[in-house]
């Protein structure tokens, strides 16, 4: 409150500048003297507005800068010019994380009066160093004014066309520094094991005459509605990028376990247990749908534990960490199923953590 109360002292700085002649002159000739400095508390951050038209194949988005100034004087109808001498860096979109399947450790039977067993004062070392997941079980786991484009290397500057008018407010100030359309390619994408809904993205790519897109805040509208925000990573000039657009019940998605089945007789000293899972995309837009859907099986982190994909329906290859990726085309109106079936076997004595599907 009283650095917000105390007004920024204001500072004057005096020239003293010796003039020397060279010669005699004309009485009354006159020079001028322009004089440029540095002053602090000034900054910018980008922000963006993405506009989406579910019917059409361009995107429009405006860069917009939030310009902040606490100099101690007022910028009015001033040259402004923005440079992105530091820019800082991404965030990353979200990931499956890999899913694991290990066995129970077994408490001690008894232990030392006054002493904690050395399984105990483990767990304790790594709660107190890994953060809770909410709801989450105590063992082990199973991101308009065009400005003229300067570059230098690799630093962008952006000088406005426009005056500037910049108050010393903290505060701030929106300006336009371009309003452009870019080509673009919708697709879906759902994670069914995670949420039941799919979401909508569109690949943009920033044309090779474009301005670098700074790390920024973007606004999205969808069809002239706020849908949310999300977060703008580096973009260079050339470079593609992806929008998501959140949640789009155009596209409806079904995931069933249908099968469940633990063998009755061990298989030489294992135990098998199949899992099946049924899932149904049904296309209720009048449009054709590419939709990436992502499925995953566990992954062993034991050696007497084996996981393995019996069969999938349309058939795929198994990526990485369990993944399951189909890409689909879905006709107006369509309806597909896509099912798949794995087992594990363990030995029956071991307490598998990470089953519960």
């Amino acid at each position: 409150m009283q650095q917000v109360q105390t007004p920024h002292p204001q500072e004057s700085f005096k020239f003293v500048v010796d003039i020397e002649t060279s010669g005699v002159g004309e009485f009354g000739s006159k020079f001028e003297l322009e004089v440029s400095y540095v002053v602090n508390y000034a900054s910018w951050t980008p922000v963006y507005d993405v506009r989406v038209n579910s019917t059409s194949s361009e995107v429009n988005l405006s860069y917009l800068a939030e310009v902040t100034q606490n100099t101690g004087e007022d910028w009015q109808n001033v040259a402004l010019t923005l440079s992105t001498a530091k820019p800082g860096l991404g965030t990353l979109p979200p990931k499956l994380e890999p899913w694991y399947l290990n066995i129970r450790q077994a408490m001690p039977f008894a232990a030392a009066p006054g002493a904690a067993p050395e399984f105990m004062k483990a767990r304790s070392i790594s709660q107190a160093q890994m953060p809770e997941e909410d709801g989450g079980e105590d063992e082990i786991e199973a991101e308009t004014v065009n400005a003229e484009v300067l570059r230098e290397g690799s630093v962008v500057s952006f000088k406005l066309n426009s005056g500037g008018n910049i108050p010393s407010d903290r505060t701030p100030h929106k300006t336009t520094i371009f309003n452009d359309n870019f080509d673009c390619n919708f697709g879906y994408v759902a994670m069914p094991r995670l949420v039941s809904f799919a979401y909508l993205q569109t690949t943009v790519k920033n044309p090779a005459d474009g301005a670098t897109l700074l790390p920024g805040k973007a606004n999205i509208f969808r069809d002239n509605m706020f849908v949310g925000t999300t977060q703008l990573a580096n973009i260079a000039p050339g470079q593609e990028f992806k929008v998501n657009l959140g949640i789009d019940e155009g596209l409806k998605v079904e995931r069933d376990l249908v099968e469940r089945q633990v063998d009755k007789k061990l298989i030489g000293s294992n135990r098998k247990i199949t899992f099946g899972y049924r899932l149904v995309v049904t296309n209720l837009l009048n449009q054709e749908a590419k939709l990436t859907l992502t499925e995953q099986i566990p992954k062993s982190r034991h050696e007497q534990i084996k996981v393995n994909l019996n069969r999938s329906n349309p058939q795929i290859q198994l990526g990485e960490m369990g993944i399951l990726e189909w890409v689909l085309k879905l006709a107006p109106q369509a309806k597909q199923e896509v099912y798949y079936q794995f087992t594990v076997e363990h030995p029956p004595q071991l307490n598998v953590v990470g089953l519960d599907v």
